[in-house]
């Protein structure tokens, strides 16, 4: 066994084993993957808010990036958007999904209403760039 990068070569054994034209059977979560869809990069596509207060949200008129910055508030640093997801269950009664988390600490969640999606991460730049003021998510966005 071995690693395929190639993606036509993976698609190519995906579509074999999907319609049963191999005599061997695999079972993996890797060739569950839909090939034919490629993912959207919302980051291109959609509008970003920064620090967006998560009562104001039914104000936007499109689906949006609400991004929020690790070093707010005096200084105040932190790792997680665990409040703004409290926010949106208290204030809008909806129950976000896709909701990606290390532990307890919250990196991002999406959530619909009124037709509309909105994403919420956190800024995945190291504090200690922050702070030196070398590169934020809006640097990374300029630079590709």
């Amino acid at each position: 066994m071995y690693l395929i990068q190639d993606k036509h070569t993976k698609k190519s054994l995906y579509e074999k084993e999907k319609n049963g034209a191999s005599d061997s059977f695999i079972k993996t979560s890797i060739l569950e993957k839909n090939y034919e869809s490629e993912a959207e990069d919302i980051y291109k596509n959609l509008e970003m808010f920064e620090n967006y207060q998560i009562e104001n949200v039914d104000k936007l008129n499109e689906s949006s990036i609400l991004i929020y910055t690790r070093v707010f508030e005096n200084e105040r640093t932190r790792n997680n958007i665990n409040e703004e997801l409290e926010q949106v269950i208290e204030h809008y009664n909806l129950v976000p999904s896709n909701i990606t988390s290390t532990n307890y600490n919250i990196s991002s969640f999406k959530f619909s209403m009124n037709g509309k999606t909105f994403y919420c991460v956190i800024d995945g730049n190291k504090i200690s760039d922050l702070y030196s003021g070398y590169t934020d998510y809006k640097g990374v966005k300029n630079y590709v």
